[in-house]
């Protein structure tokens, strides 16, 4: 079903991220899931943490 969503064939590389957000009470405010053409796509990822 995805490849039709994605208008690619059955065996076609793909890319899934999910991420789930936080608020202040550490309470999941946000769910996402991305499913992304693996010949489309590129991503840079940049992750920083600030320690209390």
């Amino acid at each position: 079903m995805v490849s039709r969503w994605l208008n690619i064939k059955f065996s076609s590389p793909s890319f899934l991220s999910e991420s789930l957000t936080y608020n202040q009470n550490q309470e999941a405010i946000e769910y996402a899931q991305i499913i992304s053409r693996g010949d489309r796509t590129k991503f840079i990822i940049k992750q920083s943490y600030t320690p209390k």
